[in-house]
């Protein structure tokens, strides 16, 4: 693996032992390990970013945070570390502050319901500023990557929790989070907990294993009564006026699949992050040969569309679209599903991920549930003390759903 050291300027920065308290976006010295903090991923070198990503990491690559940091820097802050140990690249992570409604994260219906009475009278209650390692978007997976084959996690580790914190009393957020982690990461986490960290439980993710070499072979795996329901959907989705591309540019389409994403977006339970037609237009500009949309016409209209992310071994399919006037009659939900599986099985995929929320629908579907959690604390340390160990109170929904 080719591994990259500091240009001159940067050395003489470290040299110097500039301070991150005093100007974001140049270097740092960390005692053995050297870190250099960017507040922008422009200003890092594609190559040198992408130099340690691992294999269906796709989140982590340096076009999907460009993506991100263009169609989001209005209303978001990003911070890049890249931490070097012997002048060698050994990790990164990407940092954002964000503002957000604790009603839309955590999904508990009685702290609902005490918000919503509450804010008659204090209109900004529960709208809180969270400093997160990760992206805004939720991605079903961390930002931090580690290389092959070092083994010290918690020299990394713990540089970025005290760097985080930093920051958070710069920026002056309300919580601190690092997002997030299913069983499956690489990352060792134990040193999060003991910088007051608490770890609580999110939405899971979902996937469907590729097993078949034909959707038809798919559809045949199911029991009788699930494989008749899978044919009645279809057959009312196919018929003359419903047209399905698979777009590779899709720049044309971006104003419609905008509007159908707020359709689907304000009709959902468990609000995540708020998107921006900028937001498709800087995925198909930077992503143009690992990103397609699925386009669904009836005639003229476009009434559904899904945003798909494509890794070496997984399809991701990001974010869906819905005209619900035609939903029920075409069973667009399901069929978009279905969309998926297909594309993931002649794309040759071993995995598809479903991603979060709507879990009846994709279980039928033969998708199985992947539990996630992240690393939450207040900024303020008796604050945590005090209350931080109730947080995983607040999340306490999201455990049973299996």
């Amino acid at each position: 693996m080719k591994m990259f050291e500091y240009s001159a300027i940067e050395r003489l920065l470290i040299t110097k032992r500039t301070a991150i308290n005093d100007k974001f976006g140049t270097n740092y010295w960390g005692g053995k390990m050297d870190v250099i903090i960017k507040k922008s991923i422009q200003e890092i070198e594609e190559d040198v970013w992408n130099s340690i990503i691992k294999e269906n990491s796709i989140t982590k690559s340096h076009a999907f945070l460009l993506s991100v940091e263009r169609s989001m820097s209005m209303v978001n802050k990003f911070w890049y570390f890249l931490f070097y140990e012997d002048n060698q690249l050994v990790g990164h992570a990407s940092l954002f502050t964000h503002f957000v409604k604790m009603e839309d994260v955590i999904g508990n219906k009685q702290f609902e319901m005490f918000v919503e009475k509450m804010r008659k009278s204090l209109k900004n209650l529960f709208r809180i500023k969270v400093l997160g390692c990760g992206t805004p978007i939720a991605t079903c997976s961390d930002e931090i990557t580690i290389v092959d084959g070092y083994l010290d996690h918690d020299k990394i580790m713990e540089v970025l929790v005290k760097e985080m914190k930093k920051i958070a009393c710069i920026e002056k957020v309300n919580f601190i989070m690092i997002r997030d982690f299913t069983s499956e990461s690489a990352v060792d986490k134990k040193i999060f907990q003991s910088y007051g960290y608490k770890l609580v439980n999110v939405l899971p993710t979902s996937f469907v294993d590729i097993k078949w070499d034909t959707f038809e072979g798919y559809v045949n795996s199911f029991k009788s009564s699930t494989k008749a329901k899978i044919k009645r959907n279809r057959n009312k989705f196919f018929v003359e006026d419903i047209e399905v591309c698979i777009e590779d540019d899709f720049s044309m389409y971006t104003n419609e699949m905008i509007c159908l994403y707020n359709n689907v977006y304000e009709r959902a339970e468990e609000k995540f992050e708020k998107l921006n037609e900028d937001f498709f237009a800087e995925i198909n500009r930077n992503l143009l040969e690992r990103s397609k949309a699925i386009i669904v016409k009836k005639g003229s209209n476009i009434v559904a569309m899904e945003l798909v992310l494509e890794d070496e071994e997984i399809l991701r399919p990001l974010y869906v679209g819905i005209d619900y006037r035609y939903n029920e009659s075409y069973k667009i939900y399901f069929n978009m599903i279905y969309q998926i599986i297909e594309m993931g099985i002649s794309r040759g995929k071993k995995k598809v991920e479903l991603g979060q929320t709507c879990y009846h629908p994709k279980k039928q579907a033969g998708a199985y549930v992947c539990k996630m959690h992240m690393y939450l604390r207040f900024r303020n340390d008796v604050i945590n003390y005090i209350f931080g160990k109730f947080l995983h109170t607040l999340f306490s929904d999201y455990k049973d759903i299996k």
